[in-house]
């Protein structure tokens, strides 16, 4: 069943993409609301199938981090991690909101940047700092436990 699952997402990824080329270079002001009224449901789709291996992954998974050891990440795994946080929490306010409620931090007094993704980066390098990258971690991983990248990098990192 999984395997359908992940044949669903690709070919919906693929739609995805398809739909987004159309929608930049079509001039009709017509066409261009048909093209993203599909790439809304397109991504509804996508984001449903995400759920459903996701949820059946995590319920006979239950992993924690081992608070023993530091995570000390590589670049790789600060890239990794800062894309499943913006795949995770898709604007500025989806992850001021998780901060808030979970950390009780204000992101705007940790983090800043000319745009989304230099605002993720700067958070990870601040709580990096810190030593509160599973801290965040996990934070972010209750507040959006069905996200398929976020989950995989909790995972890479447990195992490593």
């Amino acid at each position: 069943m999984e395997s359908d699952n992940k044949k669903v997402i690709e070919l919906l990824q693929e739609q995805l993409d398809y739909f987004r080329r159309e929608y930049i270079i079509t001039a009709d002001p017509s066409r261009k609301f048909e093209l993203s009224k599909r790439i809304e449901e397109i991504e509804k789709q996508l984001q449903a199938s995400e759920d459903r291996i996701n949820t059946s992954k995590t319920k006979d998974l239950h992993l924690v981090i081992d608070n023993s050891k530091p995570i000390n990440l590589t670049g790789s795994q600060r890239k990794e991690f800062r894309e499943a946080l913006m795949d995770a929490f898709r604007s500025k306010n989806d992850l001021e909101i998780m901060l808030s409620e979970e950390l009780d931090w204000n992101l705007d007094q940790i983090a800043g940047g000319n745009n989304y993704q230099d605002i993720v980066f700067n958070l990870i390098k601040f709580v990096e700092a810190k030593g509160e990258i599973k801290k965040l971690l996990e934070a972010a991983k209750l507040y959006n436990s069905g996200n398929y990248k976020l989950h995989n990098f909790y995972v890479s990192i447990i195992n490593s």
